[in-house]
């Protein structure tokens, strides 16, 4: 159900924009247009502002703390990691974003992320084993058919699963990159500034002609 006050809204919007298409052929421009214009632009604007104030407050903390895990385990010992492959559908798609916590035990069952030579590989212990007080594990892809061909030590485990986002791993990617830096981060912060800004320039613009309107009738 639509609401009075929202289906008000956009009876006058709608309204407003077919005055604008009735007069596109004159030559002048009334000013009852020039107003309709403004407000249909006063009307952009609001929905960029609550667009970006969604963005800011609700998708920045959590791009902010998927950039941080992706570097540093210092957020409360959790480390983020894109998954690339299929290996481990369906139990996790590919370019998902897993987080993972460093643990002092690991068991059968568990997904662990690991460092093999450059890469960080992030599949499911099926066995482990100790060895001189070493623990070590075999690992295999939920998608596999066989066993990963190398053991993975106890020290190149980065940490086990806790909780993973499916699809957004390409985003994260591009994120790191400065275009997405600059698109997403740098671009709404300053647009949500300047925006404020312009805001505060008008309030103190109406409150300064509020007072010298005051002063004048009062003389």
């Amino acid at each position: 159900m639509v609401c009075p006050t929202t289906r008000g809204q956009w009876g006058r919007s709608i309204n407003v924009i077919l005055n604008l298409f009735q007069d596109l052929g004159s030559n002048e421009i009334p000013k009852q247009v020039r107003n309709d214009r403004e407000e249909i632009m006063k009307l952009i604007s609001e929905i960029l502002y609550a667009a970006l104030t969604i963005l800011i407050l609700v998708l920045l903390p959590f791009i902010v703390f998927t950039l941080v895990t992706s570097k540093t385990d210092r957020l409360g010992g959790i480390q983020s990691f894109v998954v690339l492959s299929g290996s481990m559908e369906p139990s996790i798609p590919a370019g998902s974003i897993i987080y993972a916590k460093d643990a002092k035990e690991f068991h059968i069952g568990d997904v662990i992320s690991f460092k093999k030579g450059s890469d960080i590989v992030t599949h499911r212990i099926v066995h482990g084993e100790k060895t001189d007080n070493k623990f070590s594990y075999y690992t295999k892809g939920d998608a596999n058919n066989n066993i990963d061909s190398e053991v993975v030590a106890q020290k190149d485990v980065l940490g086990k699963s806790i909780f993973f986002v499916p699809f957004v791993g390409k985003f994260v990617l591009f994120l790191k990159s400065f275009p997405g830096y600059a698109l997403f981060i740098i671009f709404p912060t300053v647009f949500f500034i300047v925006f404020e800004a312009n805001n505060i320039r008008k309030e103190i613009t109406r409150h300064a002609e509020k007072r010298a309107i005051q002063k004048l009738q009062a003389a």
